[in-house]
């Protein structure tokens, strides 16, 4: 990425060595993920990376509700936010849940209650942990899908709970 300097050096860092004065409230959406047979240089899912640099918040929607709702969270946002968006949730149709007026960029969420085990998952592989649940299901176990959404700041609180 072209930006990484200005986005690890500057946007990242400046409310830090302003002791609080300046904010960057900056939102930058990136596709992400594999699967569409491009090169190697397309296929980048770099979240994880941009998850450990301080002063960074790193949201991954993996619904239409949170597209939308984490998409205006992040615009309200004084923090630098990137929007890590995996290219399949592009091609996702459907309506906004009724009731849902807005998502926070702190906490998880519990997409399937269950007792015996926890998968706890980001992004499009939210779908993949669904389905791998339904199957757990089928043979007596009852899985718990936890969608991360944010990488920084983590819901430690959600995810040990």
């Amino acid at each position: 990425m072209l930006a990484l300097d200005q986005i690890v050096n500057n946007a990242a860092t400046l409310s830090h060595m302003s002791g609080g004065q300046l904010n960057v409230p900056v939102v930058i959406r990136l596709a992400t993920g594999a699967g569409r047979q491009l090169a190697a240089q397309h296929s980048h899912s770099l979240e994880g990376w941009y998850a450990h640099i301080p002063g960074l918040r790193i949201a991954v929607p993996a619904t239409i509700d949170d597209a939308r709702y984490m998409l205006a969270a992040a615009l309200e946002s004084p923090d630098p936010v990137l929007l890590f968006e995996h290219l399949y949730l592009y091609n996702m149709e459907g309506s906004l849940t009724p009731g849902i007026e807005r998502v926070d960029l702190e906490h998880a969420a519990i997409r399937r209650p269950g007792r015996d085990v926890t998968l706890i998952t980001y992004g499009w592989s939210l779908y993949k942990c669904l389905e791998a649940a339904t199957t757990l299901a089928s043979e007596g176990i009852q899985a718990e899908v936890l969608d991360l959404r944010t990488l920084r700041p983590l819901d430690d609180a959600t995810i040990v709970s």
